[in-house]
This record gives C-alpha cells, structure tokens and sequence, in this order.
C-alpha cells in the first residue's frame, strides 16, 4: 500500500471514530433521569415480539437490566436481581432483562443456567441497544409508571447490591 493510500486509511478512520462517538454522544443527552424513556422492541424467549412504543405510561415502573451472554458481571447482577425479586416480591416493579449479542437460543440457555425467574426478552434488530446508547454492560433503567427515566445504572460495583436492596425495599413498602 502506498503513503497515500495510508493516510486516506487513517484519515477515513478517525472520521468513522468521530461519527460513532457523536452517535452515542447525542443519544446519551436525550437519556438523562426525567426524560422520556426512548422506545424498545424485543422479543421475549418464546419468540413473541412486543415492546414499549404504543404505552406513554406503563402500568407499574420498569426495571430494565441490559445484558449480554458473554458478560460475567452481568450474570452476576441477573442472580442478584433475581435474589431481590424474591427478597420483595411484592415490589412495585417490572422487571425485564434485555439481551443484547445474543440470539434466543442462547439466552435462554443462560437463563436456564442461572436458573432465575425474570422476564428475560432479546434485542434481536439491535434498535433498542441504539436507543438506549448501550456501550458498556451491565446497563440498568429504572423508568416511572410515568415513562420518565428515574435513573441509569452502569455496571455492577461495590455497594451497587446495597443501593439496588434499597431500592427493592422502597418499592416494596410503596406497594402495601
């Protein structure tokens, strides 16, 4: 390859660089806790398609936990999640893990290897990765029965388990 052949190489890349990062960038602006939640569409693990478009304000807040089968913190987070689900079964909350990288066969074979019982669907078109300017994993949504974002969780840290307990528990007692 010659030295302008190079340059146009590096030239063209940096340029690609920029346009995927002003991607992510714009769409994290609009994901800011108070805002709409953006749409998503999905199919759950039988196959069925279904999603939150046509809802402005879906029956009871939405926890929304963003995952990929490769992901080791994020199988960790599932079991946690799920521990809390029936910690509090009866928090006032909708759980729903989205996955992404992944086909439905595979997610249903992590769920089966987990062994929980959330509502596990797949972002199959890759829309709703987009939507929600997923770039690192675990990503979690907590959106209102209003279908605001009330907050963004990224990855799964030290004390995250003490702030997701909490949480459990808040809407647990709002319940009764």
């Amino acid at each position: 390859m010659s030295v302008l052949g190079i340059i146009v190489l590096v030239i063209v890349s940096i340029l690609i660089g920029f346009f995927i990062n002003s991607i992510f960038f714009y769409a994290q602006q609009d994901l800011k806790e108070g805002k709409p939640a953006p749409s998503f569409y999905c199919q759950n693990l039988d196959g069925e398609k279904w999603g939150r478009k046509a809802w402005s304000r879906p029956p009871r807040p939405i926890f929304l936990v963003y995952i990929s089968p490769s992901c080791v913190v994020c199988r960790r987070l599932v079991r946690f999640i799920d521990e809390l689900s029936k910690e509090y079964p009866d928090a006032n909350l909708d759980i729903l893990v989205m996955g992404i990288n992944g086909s439905i066969k595979t997610f249903a074979e992590l769920k089966e290897k987990l062994n929980v019982d959330l509502k596990f669907a797949v972002d199959i078109d890759g829309v709703s990765k987009m939507h929600y300017a997923i770039y690192s994993l675990p990503m979690v949504f907590l959106i209102s029965s209003g279908g605001l974002i009330k907050k963004k969780y990224r990855g799964f840290r030290a004390g995250d388990d003490v702030v997701y307990r909490k949480l459990f528990k808040k809407k647990s007692k709002k319940a009764v």
